[in-house]
Formats: C-alpha cells, sequence, structure tokens
C-alpha cells in the first residue's frame, strides 16, 4: 500500500499538489482501535496500512476519488454506531432510525460487515468488506448507493488503489472545479480498462 500511495502523492505533486495538501496525516493507534471497537471487528491489514498512510481528505473534499472523497476514521466509527443502532430495529419497522439508515447505505443486517472508506456525497459509499458471502473473498471492496444498491468494485483494497493509479497515470482523470473527474466522464472508472487524454 505504500508504494501505491507513494505512487499517488508523486502524481498528485505534478498535477495537483492542491489536493495533496488536503490529505489527512496517518491516523494513529489510538484512532485504529477506536473504530476497530466501532465496527466490532479487526481492520484488515491493508484497511489498516492505508488510514496509517492518510487518515482520509480535509473538511473541503478533495474529491481524490473521482465520484468519491476518501473519509476519515471518525466516519468508520459514526457509521459504525449507526450500524450498531441499525441492528436493533426491526427490518420490518419504518422508524426514522430504519429510514436512515437506509438512506446512508448501510448494511443494517449485521450478518456481513461493510467498513466505509470513501463516500459520494449524496448517500453512496465505497466499503471493505471483512465477513464475505461464501463466493467473495476478505478484503474485498463493494460500493453501495443512496437508493440501497451494490456492487463488487475490485478484489482488494490494494487492487483497486493499483487500479486507481493505472487510471492516473493513463490520463483518464481531470482536475475539475477543485477535485479529480473522469475525463469520459464515468463515474464507475474502476470497471473499465486505463486509458484517457495527456497525464
Amino acid at each position: 500500500m505504500r508504494e501505491t500511495w507513494r505512487t499517488i502523492e508523486d502524481w498528485l505533486a505534478k498535477h495537483a499538489p492542491h489536493l495533496l495538501l488536503r490529505l489527512r496525516p496517518g491516523a494513529s493507534e489510538a484512532d485504529l482501535a477506536e473504530a476497530e471497537v466501532a465496527v466490532h471487528s479487526t481492520l484488515p491489514p491493508e484497511l489498516t496500512e492505508h488510514f496509517r498512510i492518510h487518515d482520509g481528505e480535509d473538511e473541503d473534499e478533495a474529491w481524490l476519488l473521482g465520484s468519491h472523497s476518501l473519509l476519515p476514521l471518525s466516519a468508520v466509527v459514526h457509521t459504525g454506531a449507526m450500524r450498531a443502532s441499525c441492528s436493533r430495529v426491526a427490518p420490518t419497522a419504518r422508524s426514522a432510525l430504519w429510514m436512515r439508515c437506509r438512506r446512508n447505505s448501510l448494511r443494517c443486517s449485521g450478518s456481513s460487515k461493510w467498513i466505509p472508506f470513501a463516500y459520494d456525497g449524496s448517500g453512496g459509499y465505497l466499503h471493505v468488506d471483512v465477513s464475505p458471502g461464501a463466493a467473495g473473498t476478505i478484503g474485498q471492496v463493494i460500493q453501495t448507493t443512496s437508493d440501497g444498491e451494490y456492487r463488487y468494485v475490485a478484489p482488494s483494497l490494494r487492487a483497486f488503489f493499483e487500479t486507481f493509479v493505472l487510471h492516473l497515470e493513463a490520463g483518464a482523470f481531470e482536475v475539475f472545479d477543485g477535485g479529480l473527474e473522469p475525463r469520459a466522464g464515468d463515474n464507475h472508472w474502476w470497471e473499465h480498462e486505463a486509458r484517457g487524454g495527456a497525464a
């Protein structure tokens, strides 16, 4: 993860230094321990390493990933607490809490643990799955949307960021309105071969 992040940082320093400045310093071991308590799970090694390098983006929402901005661990703690509250509400109950859980795209069933690391600004997240089904793998990346849909994104967090690097180096992103935006306008850039304009 560190080598991959070093490549991302080098690209940002050359093409978007203001975005590099918006990346937060790495999280402390105390912060990581608090997050594990909140989500009732040990964080996968790649996710732990990710947060040790950069604890998300600052409050200005740099939109580093084009369609998503990186979350700090404090947001992981918050969504972990919300998920715990959701699990105590019957799925058939149309309470204000349950509807808020649905809007936040939290996995309220309690049977699978998805830990968010990026947010799209409208109720959708990118998660690391720490308790997949029989066909999945621990650490796979899942996308959820504001309307409750979800899709498989990548086999691991490392693979996700390596794909991001390929798109950066291929010139598939441009700096727009303070953040990065896919040149093709496709917010699901990870589903396509890396290609674009001049890097």
